[in-house]
């Protein structure tokens, strides 16, 4: 058990904790997926296991839109380490949909590199609007 956690918590209490909680939970490295949770796998229609190690790129529509969001984001995680906004993003078979992401940098001054560097919360947006509108 940690020093930094409460002597009635364990690790496994943690890592049981993230891994139901009923909203999108990412840990990333360089804009690598390092762990996800199981809402965060329903979402996006992957199975257990399948992005750990793989780039981001490949839950946005196109290199560009990862690209673009990537420099905004990064921008504004120096300044404030906390980014949020609503997006598309495109599922393991290719469907669009509305999320609603939001992340917080460990270490402002370096946002994507660092350890467990950015915690993002994925939740679809609300409403019903088509992929194809902003």
């Amino acid at each position: 058990m940690s020093a930094d956690l409460p002597p009635f918590m364990t690790r496994e209490d943690l890592l049981l904790a993230f891994d139901m909680a009923p909203v999108g939970l990412l840990v990333s490295r360089k804009r690598v997926v390092q762990s996800c949770n199981r809402a965060f796998l329903k979402m996006f229609g992957y199975p257990a296991g399948a992005l750990v190690g793989r780039s981001l790129a490949c839950l946005y529509p196109s290199p560009n839109e990862f690209e673009h969001i990537g420099d905004r984001a990064l921008a504004v995680m120096r300044d404030r380490t906390l980014y949020s906004d609503e997006r598309i993003m495109k599922r393991q078979d290719g469907q669009l949909f509305w999320c609603h992401v939001s992340g917080q940098a460990i270490n402002r001054h370096d946002p994507f590199s660092a350890g467990m560097d950015v915690r993002g919360y994925f939740g679809e947006a609300a409403g019903d609007r088509g992929a194809d509108r902003p």
